[in-house]
């Protein structure tokens, strides 16, 4: 990586070469957030602050590098969520036959990771038009016809809102607004030697059981 910056005549702009041997895959792998750069190296995830480098140390960093298509690993591309403090990078995967068909999300701001895995063609953001009172009628009949999977806080709702969009395999335009499917967490052994535990279903959510192993 190089920094550039302007100094003017009569060499216009002098770059120097930031510490360390990191780089990106493409352009599209790299996103701003106005007061930082993120960005996927060969290694990991890094943050560039405008001063150093610094890995993310990623939980996920593993199951990502062991799932990306290194052959189609130019055609990684992102997308920012600047309400909820989101990062996505989209990625072809090992069984994507050279489609992009992963996404890892990064929220910046809490510094937590997840998935919303899904074909993509292209991520955009969308400025949401937004919808009144007024302009309800055109765009649903009923109270009954509007769209449920959309919450009422949603920045779909909200005029001139911006929200991350992308375009699937049919080539339509879709967002992230769908109800989450059912999860599962899978822990290692926990507790002391004496103490059985268990911890039942909670919502959606499928908790699976914690236990520790007895030392008789």
């Amino acid at each position: 990586m190089f920094l550039g910056q302007y100094v003017g005549v009569p060499n216009a702009w002098d770059w120097r070469q930031i510490p360390g041997e990191v780089g990106t895959f493409c352009q599209e792998s790299t996103i701003s957030i106005g007061s930082a750069i993120y960005f996927i190296a060969r290694d990991d995830f890094y943050v560039f602050d405008g001063a150093r480098i610094t890995p993310l140390e990623s939980p996920l960093r593993k199951t990502f590098y062991d799932d990306l298509d290194m052959t189609y690993r130019t055609r990684i591309f992102s997308a920012l969520d600047r309400n909820e403090a989101l990062i996505y990078w989209f990625y072809p995967s090992v069984t994507g036959g050279g489609s992009v068909n992963k996404c890892i999300v990064y929220n910046y701001k809490i510094n937590k990771w997840g998935r919303a895995d899904t074909v993509a063609e292209i991520a955009v953001e969308h400025v949401a038009p937004g919808v009144t009172y007024d302009g309800l009628g055109s765009s649903y009949s009923t109270y009954d016809d509007l769209p449920t999977s959309i919450a009422y806080d949603s920045s779909y709702w909200t005029t001139g809102d911006y929200v991350v969009s992308f375009f699937n395999s049919s080539h339509k335009m879709c967002s992230f607004g769908g109800t989450p499917t059912t999860s599962s967490i899978t822990t290692g052994h926990y507790g002391d030697a004496s103490t059985f535990s268990t911890v039942g279903s909670m919502s959606k959510l499928t908790m699976l059981i914690f236990c520790s192993i007895l030392s008789q």
